[in-house]
Parts: structure tokens; sequence; C-alpha cells
């Protein structure tokens, strides 16, 4: 998994299968996105202009996304919980000689949390 601060966006996007960015599912994708990052108040209006013309112009979705990856600082704690766990990544994994699998170091000093 990776440390606080170093979040794979696109790793984020495969996990949720939300990487599409064409048409209606790139849409539904796009609002789940953004519900993800906090905004779950009301919702995509389905039917209205703009939703007409991010399905019409895929590109458009598509730009919205790489801008919420080049600034994903901003939602780190709500991104967080979404990071995909590693096959086999325990806290504190430790090797038969008791270093952690993580950094390691020894188990009993980890800061690998």
């Amino acid at each position: 998994m990776e440390h606080i601060g170093e979040l794979d966006f696109r790793a984020i996007l495969r996990n949720e299968k939300i990487e599409r960015t064409d048409g209606e599912r790139g849409i539904e994708n796009l609002n789940k996105l953004a519900k993800m990052l906090g905004y779950n108040e009301d919702g995509f209006k389905y039917g209205s202009s703009l939703e007409r013309f991010l399905q019409d112009n895929q590109g458009a979705v598509e730009a919205l996304v790489d801008w919420i990856e080049e600034n994903q600082h901003y939602w780190v704690a709500e991104l967080e919980e979404y990071m995909p766990e590693d096959e086999g990544d325990e806290e504190n994994d430790e090797d038969d000689d008791g270093l952690c699998k993580g950094c390691g170091g020894s188990v009993d000093k980890c800061i690998c949390l």
C-alpha cells in the first residue's frame, strides 16, 4: 500500500472500476468520483444540458478526471480510504528474520503502519 501523501490515483480508479470517461458510463464514473471526494449532497442532474455536453464530449470528462488527479492533494483524506490493498499486504508483515517486509527495518521499530 502507498504511504500517506503518495496516493496512486489511477489505482483508485481501477479498484473502484471507474476508469472509463466516455459516454454515459463516463458520466456515471465522474459522478461516483465526485461522491468519493465528498460531493454527495445532491448528486448529478441527469437529463441536463451539462450531462448531454459531457456525454457528447468525451474529452471534457477526461479533462476533469485529469484535473482531479493533478489536484488530488486537496482530497488525500477522502481518497485514502479507496486505496487498494496490495495482495498479502498486512500491517507490519514480518519476514522469518524479524524484519518488516514494508521498510526492511526491525518489526519492533517499524514505521510502516
